[in-house]
């Protein structure tokens, strides 16, 4: 931004560079989000008509929910389903059934993620939008104990989802795990939980799942020795 003192469009975009950077930054450290979130309003304030708009207001309703404030993140994301393209409207429509879960009215959450599922079209952007609304809807599924149904969905999704999108399938197979574990199978459950840690390790909060429940379920399986090397991994890599 220094170097491009004059040039409108280059100081802005170096500047949202640093914003998003310090939103990653918070998202791997809780004690940042306020920093975050003012650095992200400040930007809004200082330039309301730049091409970042929309996803400046994705990064503010994620911290927003993440701080557990539902309400400004509706706010935020209602910004987002002003957006002109189908793929961030059908992503601001997923992004209210996640707030309805956090409300515990998971009925309306599966039927915000039912009308992102059918209308999504067949573009790659609008397909992800459809696996994570299913994937929004395994969420419900699970919270209200309808284990086959869930399990259905969710190899659905693992199914066809692209094994690029690796971060469908780490919340799917951690999904799955769930399943398995809450149905009685805790071998089972470990296999799914170790899909994610062996070759879907890259997002963060779903790996860290996954060594989680690994360690539980060793313990379970009278395994000391491999609960502690699982529980040891992750509260190294994972402090916060």
């Amino acid at each position: 931004a220094d170097d491009s003192a004059g040039k409108q469009f280059l100081v802005r975009a170096a500047n949202f560079g640093k914003v998003s950077s310090l939103v990653r930054i918070a998202q791997r450290d809780a004690s940042r989000v306020d920093e975050a979130i003012k650095a992200l309003e400040d930007f809004r304030k200082d330039n309301p008509d730049s091409r970042f708009h929309y996803t400046l207001h994705e990064m503010l309703g994620q911290l927003q929910l993440s701080k557990g404030n539902p309400e400004a993140a509706g706010a935020a994301f209602a910004e987002l389903s002003k957006a002109p393209w189908p793929d961030l409207k059908l992503k601001a429509t997923n992004y209210e059934g996640r707030i309805l879960v956090v409300g515990n009215q998971l009925d309306a959450a599966i039927a915000k993620f039912d009308r992102v599922a059918q209308s999504a079209g067949d573009s790659a952007e609008e397909k992800i939008r459809r696996f994570e609304a299913l994937l929004g809807k395994v969420d419900c599924l699970v919270k209200q104990k309808k284990y086959e149904d869930a399990e259905k969905l969710v190899d659905q999704v693992i199914a066809g989802a692209s094994s690029e999108e690796s971060t469908l399938h780490a919340i799917a197979f951690n999904f799955r795990g769930d399943v398995q574990r809450e149905t009685g199978r805790p071998k089972e459950a470990i296999l799914s939980y170790l899909y994610v840690d062996l070759i879907c390790p890259g997002d963060r909060n779903e790996h860290a799942k996954s060594l989680c429940y690994i360690a539980l379920l060793s313990d379970q399986l009278g395994r000391a020795d491999r609960a502690e090397d699982f529980r040891s991994r992750l509260k190294k890599d994972y402090p916060n």
